[in-house]
């Protein structure tokens, strides 16, 4: 047994408790070491919400999480809007804002009918910052895609094909060793990368972001494309490595580039008027998204999910866009046609 002691052990909330009463700044340094982990996307997210939050709070007197009120959430939300977040963005990144906030010994929310002292915001600010339109699934059409292409150079162009073709993450495929792709089955091999795996940085230990493996199969095309880039660079380690040998982390940079540079900025959009002159559609995510559409025309919803990487159903579907019109048009003589009819 345990030796009797005088003073009851503190319960566990008590520490939270005290959190709400230490300097923000502190917290912001603590939270970002706890949370700002795994992926270059996650590690960014957490670290940008948490100091352009407390900097926020800063300019507007508030020192410790106890002076924390709803109109602070509302205002960080009314800032992302003025650096030009979309909806969609800025609830992801509330959800962010929810996590600093409990991390701080706060609870985040209160019903409608609580007690204003019993959370930080109320349900209908709550529904009105979490929600997130119902956005059209984006896809590249293959006019498009042949323009990019020849305005890529031979890297970069393999690169976009290869994103086409696999549906890879952007990490999944910086990250991808030679040792990856298993030539004999022709099968693109996502795997969990070990700290000590890259020589440039030993700690880093990258894996995919559902922390699920998987197997992709490699079309004939690109089988023999990748054939020829591996004899033309037998001493890498890495696929598509920097000049210097690392991973290459910056590929939608180097994608909005060769987007322009083919004439598909649409002109009109917030990246297409603003100083970069970064169009909107060019997206890596949307290589992703064509590849699942593609592939469900081929295959059931079940192994598209597999090919994804997702650990359910609903996250796949967020990906699919639905039929062309065209492929509609057909389905619906087929369906309706006088050999239908019989």
């Amino acid at each position: 047994m345990a030796p009797a002691t005088d003073q009851p052990t503190p319960p566990a909330t008590d520490k939270r408790k005290n959190r709400a009463l230490e300097s923000l700044t502190t917290l912001r340094d603590g939270f970002i070491r706890k949370h700002a982990h795994g992926s270059d996307d996650t590690v960014y997210a957490y670290t940008y919400v948490a100091t352009e939050f407390v900097k926020l709070l800063t300019s507007r007197g508030k020192n410790a999480p106890v002076e924390l009120d709803e109109d602070d959430v509302l205002a960080f939300d009314r800032f992302l809007e003025s650096q030009g977040n979309s909806k969609t963005t800025r609830a992801s990144r509330y959800g962010y804002v929810r996590c600093f906030l409990r991390y701080c010994g706060l609870n985040p929310s209160r019903s409608d009918d609580d007690d204003a002292t019993s959370g930080v915001m109320t349900g209908a600010a709550h529904r009105k910052l979490k929600f997130k339109p119902k956005l059209a699934v984006e896809t590249y059409s293959d006019s498009d895609l042949q323009k990019l292409y020849a305005a890529s150079s031979e890297r970069h162009g393999l690169i976009w094909r290869a994103f086409r073709m696999l549906g890879l993450r952007d990490e999944e495929l910086a990250y991808t060793l030679w040792s990856n792709i298993d030539w004999e089955n022709r099968i693109w091999l996502v795997r969990f990368k070990s700290p000590g795996t890259f020589p440039w940085n030993r700690a880093l230990g990258w894996k995919s972001k559902d922390s699920e493996e998987r197997d992709i199969p490699i079309p004939e095309v690109l089988y023999g494309e990748l054939l020829a880039w591996r004899k033309k660079n037998p001493k890498d380690h890495l696929v598509f490595p920097t000049s210097g040998g690392q991973a290459d982390i910056k590929l939608l940079k180097a994608l909005k580039s060769d987007w322009r540079k083919a004439g598909l900025n649409c002109g009109h959009c917030a990246g297409c008027l603003g100083p970069k002159n970064e169009c909107k559609r060019g997206k890596l995510k949307t290589f992703r998204a064509s590849y699942l559409t593609t592939m469900l025309r081929h295959v059931d919803l079940r192994s598209v999910q597999a090919l994804a990487g997702h650990s359910d159903i609903a996250t796949t579907q967020k990906y699919l866009a639905p039929a062309s019109q065209e492929v509609l048009q057909r389905a619906a003589n087929a369906a309706f046609g006088p050999a239908a009819a019989m």
